[in-house]
C-alpha cells in the first residue's frame, strides 16, 4: 500500500497519485499543476511536446524536479577531456620547467665564468690609474723659486729612501740608483708643473744625484758610526787606494752616470706622448 503521509507533513494525507506517471507526490510540498493531477515533471514533459526544441518553462521545470525514482537528478561529474591535462602530467610539466631552468642557470654560469678573463681585462683597462697624454711645448725657466719647498722635500725624500733600502739589504746595488733616481726625477718634472723641455732635465739631472749623494755621504757616516755593522766594502785584503780607486770607478760607471742618463731622459721626455696620471675612474671616451 502506497503511503499516503508526506513526511514533511506528518499526520495529513497529503499524497496524491500522479495522472502520468502514476507516482505519488505531496501536493503540499509540489501542487498539482496543469488542468489534471499531474506531478511537476509530468506537466514539464507535457509542456515540452507542445513546444517540441525550445527551452521554454518546461524544459527549466522538468531540470529542477526530482526524478521519478524519488532522488534528486545530480549533474555528471564533469570529466576531464581526453588528452586533457591531469594531475600527473601538471607535474611532469613542473617538472620539465624546472630542468630546464636548471640548465638555463648553468649554461648562463658558465658563460659568465668564460667571460670573466675578457670583463677582467676591460674593467683593467678602463680603470687603469696611468693613460698616455700628449707631451706639450713649454719655454721658459722652471719655476725653481716657486716651488723650492717641493724640490728641497723631493731631495731629502729621495735620501731617506736611499737610505733605507741600504740599511735593510746591507747592499748598495746599483738598481737602488736607478729607482730612486727615476722617482726624484719624475717628481720633480710634477713639482715644476710637468714640462719636459731641456732646462727641466738639467734640474732633474742635478736634483736626482744631490739625493744621491747626500744619501751615500750619510750611509758612510752611519757605517764610521758603526750604526750599520755590515756593508758591502770590498775585500779587506787589497791595499786601500786600490779599493778606493775601484769603488768610486764602479760608483761613477755603474751607478752615477746611468741614474744621471734615467733623471736627464724623464726630464727631456723625447717621445710624442707621456705618461699622466688619470685616477681609478672609468675612462672617457676619445674623440
Amino acid at each position: 500500500m502506497a503511503q499516503k503521509t508526506c513526511p514533511k507533513h506528518p499526520g495529513q494525507e497529503t499524497m496524491v497519485p500522479c495522472l502520468g506517471c502514476g507516482r505519488d507526490f505531496c501536493r503540499m510540498c509540489d501542487p498539482p499543476r496543469g488542468a489534471g493531477q499531474y506531478c511537476p515533471r509530468c506537466y514539464a514533459e507535457s509542456l515540452e511536446r507542445l513546444s517540441p526544441g525550445k527551452k521554454s518553462i518546461g524544459a527549466r521545470l522538468k531540470a529542477a524536479v526530482p526524478a521519478r525514482g524519488g532522488k534528486e537528478a545530480k549533474p555528471p561529474a564533469a570529466r576531464p577531456a581526453p588528452g586533457g591535462p591531469s594531475k600527473v602530467s601538471g607535474l611532469k610539466a613542473r617538472g620539465g620547467d624546472l630542468r630546464k631552468r636548471a640548465v638555463r642557470g648553468i649554461r648562463g654560469a658558465g658563460s659568465w665564468f668564460a667571460s670573466l678573463p675578457k670583463k677582467s681585462w676591460l674593467y683593467a683597462r678602463d680603470h687603469f690609474p696611468v693613460r698616455l697624454a700628449p707631451r706639450g711645448k713649454t719655454g721658459g725657466m722652471p719655476p725653481l723659486k716657486e716651488n723650492w719647498y717641493k724640490l728641497v722635500a723631493i731631495i731629502l725624500g729621495g735620501s731617506l729612501l736611499w737610505i733605507l733600502l741600504v740599511m735593510i739589504t746591507r747592499y748598495r746595488r746599483p738598481y737602488y740608483y736607478y729607482i730612486v733616481a727615476a722617482l726624484v726625477a719624475s717628481l720633480v718634472v710634477w713639482a715644476l708643473g710637468t714640462r719636459f723641455d731641456v732646462q727641466t732635465a738639467i734640474m732633474t739631472t742635478v736634483f736626482a744625484l744631490a739625493a744621491l749623494a747626500i744619501g751615500e755621504l750619510v750611509v758612510q757616516m752611519l757605517f764610521s758610526a758603526n750604526v750599520i755593522k755590515k756593508l758591502d766594502v770590498g775585500e779587506t785584503s787589497v791595499t786601500s787606494s786600490k779599493f778606493y780607486r775601484d769603488y768610486y770607478y764602479y760608483l761613477l760607471t755603474r751607478k752615477l752616470l746611468p741614474s744621471a742618463a734615467i733623471a736627464f731622459l724623464i726630464g727631456i721626455w723625447p717621445l710624442p706622448k707621456r705618461l699622466a696620471w688619470k685616477g681609478f675612474a672609468a675612462a672617457e671616451a676619445e674623440d
